[in-house]
């Protein structure tokens, strides 16, 4: 008898760290198979490019998809989709902290925020601490986040290149490019003056 219990502790508890194991894609959400690197030694010729560097936007294409696919299977360690009521589809969100809110911003509303946002190869091209912004002020897929967010809630943002900057290079962002934010949503005004 003791042998049955101990055994069936034992395949129990394989199991479990069987079950528990997370893979590369999980403890690090933009490294997709060879992508990431990728995108790394091509970000300097997409910067230099005055129009639009194909394979570039091939990759961030290719990037965003792979994240779509992850949003399908919607486990807990996963991206879910987030959109507005009406509005287009394709941010994608990973639940980094939960807030306690129970109010999320309106679009003419203002809120002050934490953010870092870094392209597919993982350059950081901008960050704030006790930001302000018009959540209309922003590219449509940040905005789309921001509306789906409570206070005190903290995501990682994924959001397509046509939800963000588009065919159009701004800054040290080229374009067709995906961007990935972490947003931590401090405080909403929803009546700014």
């Amino acid at each position: 008898m003791k042998k049955i219990v101990y055994r069936l502790l034992l395949a129990l508890t394989v199991v479990a760290f069987t079950a528990c194991s997370w893979d590369s894609e999980d403890k690090n959400p933009t490294h997709y198979d060879t992508v990431t690197d990728e995108l790394k030694a091509i970000e300097s010729e997409a910067r230099a490019s005055s129009g639009i560097n194909l394979r570039w936007r091939e990759l961030n294409e290719q990037l965003h998809d792979s994240i779509a696919k992850k949003a399908l299977s919607n486990t807990v360690l996963d991206w879910h989709a987030v959109s507005t009521p009406g509005g287009t589809a394709g941010v994608y969100v990973r639940f980094i902290k939960s807030g306690t809110g129970s109010e999320k911003p309106v679009q003419t509303a203002s809120v002050v925020i934490n953010y870092k946002g870094k392209l597919g190869s993982e350059t950081v091209f901008d960050q704030g601490v006790g930001a302000k912004f018009a959540v209309n002020g922003v590219v449509t897929g940040f905005s789309t986040a921001l509306q789906n967010m409570v206070t005190g809630d903290k995501w990682e943002v994924c959001i397509p290149y046509g939800m963000g900057y588009g065919y159009t290079t701004s800054g040290s962002i080229p374009a067709c490019s995906t961007l990935f934010f972490e947003i931590e949503l401090l405080e909403i005004d929803q009546y700014p003056q």
